[in-house]
């Protein structure tokens, strides 16, 4: 699921989240922005590249969501961060977000061409849960088929996501404990077999759960139920109108808090955190915003009131 390393040397993120994004089309800006600074820079262009640059002069962590390779061609692969590392005399985190996983700058060299063929694919959760074999689970073991369905929502871009905080922070903490900088990998195929590793639930489980959801579409050969050319947006519908169903209260006012997006001129509700942790404030402190809301650089970053409770 994940592989950690220190590089050769002596998401950016500074004191919050920045996200820098090359022109993408808007999807899911409302939940993915919260909390976060949003700037698109297309670093073929020498004036973006120079506020990128004086972002990465002073950065912890440089989080790179494309495919393998992609910061290198444009110049700021691993090790151009490890020269500047060396020049600022203070070291860089370099997580790698990828569908099947980049190669650690000290295994890249001396690995096989098919390791890394399959490190510079492209792709995102759908076809990760298909070549890892998440989907053929879902179809044949809970949907009683014999096809692949792809499961609903983005669990394993979330799950990766978490794995490379978790990765972000240990080499926040190794680089106070042993200096220098460090490098973490993680991928969408790895944390589906991690997942798989886990064990499918028991028929035990299984049963009940087929039985409270057979009204909810998702069940059915030829007979309106989920197949194996279903996208993930008719999915992950059926899903949440069973969860509607099924789970009203998960739904209710209490759970979710409501909130003015200056960026979007609306009032916008989501879901609560998850976690209360006393003496802690535990939320976003900054309302979501289109991606390229915001301006270069990590000063003047506004406020919002009232959105941690």
């Amino acid at each position: 699921m994940a592989v950690f390393c220190q590089y050769p040397s002596h998401s950016i993120i500074g004191s919050s989240p920045l996200v820098y994004s090359v022109i993408e089309a808007i999807s899911n800006e409302f939940h993915r922005n919260m909390g976060k600074h949003t700037l698109s820079l297309d670093l073929r262009k020498p004036s973006d590249r120079s506020t990128f640059d004086d972002l990465l002069s002073t950065t912890d962590i440089l989080i790179d969501g494309y495919r393998p390779g992609s910061l290198t061609r444009l110049g700021y692969g691993s090790s151009a961060l490890s020269s500047l590392a060396i020049s600022r005399d203070k070291g860089i985190i370099y997580i790698s977000e990828s569908c099947f996983g980049a190669l650690p700058p000290s295994v890249e060299p001396s690995a096989s061409d098919d390791a890394k063929a399959w490190a510079q694919r492209p792709g995102w959760q759908q076809i990760a849960d298909c070549v890892s074999g998440v989907a053929w689970a879902q179809g044949t073991e809970f949907m009683d088929l014999d096809e692949p369905v792809v499961p609903p929502f983005p669990m394993s871009d979330y799950g990766t996501g978490c794995a490379g905080a978790i990765a972000a922070l240990t080499g926040l903490y190794m680089r106070v404990t042993e200096g220098g900088s460090w490098w973490g990998g993680v991928s969408l195929v790895g944390y589906d077999v991690f997942l798989l590793s886990l064990g499918l639930y028991e028929p035990e489980i299984l049963g009940p759960l087929k039985i409270e959801l057979a009204g909810s579409g998702f069940f059915g050969k030829g007979e309106g139920g989920l197949r194996h050319n279903d996208s993930v947006d008719e999915v992950g519908k059926r899903a949440l109108k069973a969860m509607k169903e099924q789970r009203p209260g998960l739904f209710d006012r209490e759970n979710c808090h409501e909130a003015w997006s200056k960026a979007y001129k609306a009032d916008v509700k989501y879901v609560r955190s998850a976690v209360r942790i006393e003496g802690v404030a535990v939320g976003f402190d900054r309302m979501t915003r289109p991606n390229g809301y915001d301006d270069g650089g990590w000063e003047g970053w506004e406020v919002d009131e009232g959105l941690i409770e």
